[in-house]
């Protein structure tokens, strides 16, 4: 199952629901064809750990989940060691940072709906009240990203360009900055 639902349904209606922070540009959605070069140019594969610290309804981390789950299926030939391996995937490998309650809960169905049980998405501000641990299971330890992918809703100010050193500074990153 490849299909981002939620980010669907979304992008449908999003033009009739209205969003009451609309006009403050709180809400961005990625088209899943973005959502999928992004993976790409960031270089998501199987051993990847990935951090989308805007993660609206999912979308990003979907494509990165996806695309981690094929080369697994690519390059390992045991079933038990693939189911593992999945799980793994699906458990440990991706983080998301939503700060918005009803955005929040729309990527938590995504992730729900494509399989992901377990998918350490946290209702929390990236930009201030994140300190970089895991949500759920290990939440002593920091997550260890190496890819990046988000497109940011906010437009690019002085604390923006800090987060897009500090991300540079790690393995891979693709990011579609607002100016």
């Amino acid at each position: 199952m490849t299909t981002d639902f939620t980010g669907k349904l979304f992008n449908e209606m999003y033009g009739w629901l209205g969003f009451s922070q609309d006009k403050l540009n709180d809400v961005v959605l990625t088209p899943s064809y973005v959502a999928k070069l992004l993976v790409k140019l960031a270089r998501v594969d199987r051993n990847s750990y990935v951090w989308d610290f805007a993660t609206g309804s999912a979308g990003l981390l979907v494509a990165a989940m996806n695309e981690m789950l094929i080369d697994a299926k690519n390059h390992i030939t045991s079933p038990d060691e693939l189911a593992r391996k999945e799980a793994t995937i699906r458990a440990e490998q991706l983080l998301g940072l939503e700060v918005l309650p009803s955005i929040y809960m729309l990527a938590i169905l995504n992730m729900i709906l494509m399989g992901d049980g377990s998918s350490n998405i946290l209702n929390k501000d990236s930009l201030h009240d994140f300190d970089g641990k895991y949500g759920f299971g290990k939440i002593t330890e920091k997550f260890p990203a190496s890819a990046f992918v988000l497109n940011p809703p906010y437009f690019c100010r002085k604390s923006s360009w800090n987060d897009e050193q500090r991300i540079r500074s790690h393995h891979y990153s693709r990011v579609i900055w607002q100016r």
